[in-house]
């Protein structure tokens, strides 16, 4: 969960950087390549790990082993419930996706006054002629020759995956008008074609995918950067600022800490949860649901859990180190997610990190 957040997190900064310092820059083939980079870079940012420092993390804490029957609770957790929530949002985002595909496919022989393109195929509709016609086809040309239909699909997918995070809706705008910039520049001395740009008796586009020759809320920006010449070392300087940039981001992110592992004999005073083990006993028996499909399936056993206590108290690091059934790790792994902050170890006086391991055996009820 900490990794996905802060993927969206990268992404909102990628958006922003992007927005401020690389969106006039007429470096359009550097922007589209850095646009359709960004996700695979914050992927890699976040799940690469470069060893930094090596602290000592305490190892092999055994907790007494908690018990958990099905005559406790069972539901569906708060955690749960948010997790069915995003999927069903990713899932109606995605029918849609393909809806939409297939109207495009359809619409491809209609629409009065409309010009736009969808992978290799181009729709203008008979009404535009002469010069405007050729103009148009020059530029829809230029969208179906560089494939520009796979960078929105690409971004059209990532919106459901990612429907939450409005940095990912702006990139794919972003994508879409580096593309009409790319476009125009075949023709950008070409005054009749400023002209036709400067023509808004058409309607808008009427898809999001396409990419369309008269999407009036971009006209005036594209007519903006067909006169924009800025210096290459201006265009550098702007790319530049980059570096540091996502070098921080790398460093803060990416940068796990090595660790020495030493006995927890060594350590003065073991982690507590709150309250000791009685508050830890209490814990579970309050607030742990018994996952029905275990019930159903008469699924019962032990898992042993392995997690992190930091020197600050909170868990990390949570796995399942051995188990007498799969189906038995996730739900204590959720479970134990949601635990709150443990009194941390000490060793001569610091606070210290210390691995433990906990038992939870799953008992059917005899009733």
């Amino acid at each position: 969960m900490n990794e996905f957040i802060a993927l969206n997190a990268l992404l909102g900064l990628f958006y922003i950087l992007h927005r401020i310092f690389l969106r006039e820059v007429p470096a359009f083939h550097t922007n589209r390549f850095l646009l359709l980079a960004y996700p695979l870079l914050a992927a890699f940012i976040v799940y690469f790990r470069i060893p930094s420092s090596e602290p000592l993390l305490f190892q092999g804490a055994l907790l007494p082993a908690m018990e958990v029957n099905s005559t406790m609770a069972s539901g569906v957790s708060i955690i749960n419930w948010a997790m069915v929530i995003y999927a069903l949002g990713c899932a109606i985002s995605l029918v849609v996706l393909l809806r939409t595909t297939i109207l495009i496919w359809m619409n491809m022989n209609g629409g009065v006054g409309r010009a736009y393109s969808f992978f290799s195929k181009i729709q203008i509709d008979e009404s535009i002629q002469g010069k405007e016609r050729e103009h148009i086809l020059s530029h829809e040309l230029v969208h179906s020759q560089e494939g520009h239909s796979f960078d929105v699909m690409f971004y059209a997918l990532l919106r459901c995956l990612f429907w939450l995070n409005p940095a990912v809706h702006l990139l794919m705008r972003e994508v879409q008008l580096n593309h009409e910039f790319l476009a125009d520049r075949r023709q950008a001395h070409n005054p009749a074609y400023q002209k036709t740009l400067l023509n808004e008796l058409f309607n808008t586009q009427a898809f999001s995918l396409v990419n369309s020759f008269f999407s009036q809320p971009t006209i005036k920006h594209r007519l903006t950067m067909l006169s924009n010449t800025p210096t290459k070392f201006k265009s550098k300087m702007r790319y530049a600022l980059l570096i540091p940039v996502l070098f921080v981001s790398v460093w803060m992110i990416s940068c796990e800490k090595a660790v020495t592992q030493v006995p927890t004999a060594e350590v003065d005073q073991l982690p507590e949860f709150p309250g000791g083990n009685e508050g830890l006993v209490a814990f579970f028996q309050k607030d742990f649901e018994y996952p029905e499909e275990l019930k159903s399936d008469n699924i019962e056993g032990r898992v042993i859990l392995s997690f992190v206590v930091g020197a600050d108290g909170s868990i990390s690091k949570l796995k399942a180190v051995q188990s007498d059934h799969p189906k038995l790790e996730q739900p204590a792994i959720e479970f134990m997610s949601k635990m709150p902050k443990w009194e941390p170890a000490t060793k001569d006086g610091e606070k210290v990190a210390v691995e433990m391991k906990l038992p939870v055996m799953y008992t059917m009820s005899d009733d």
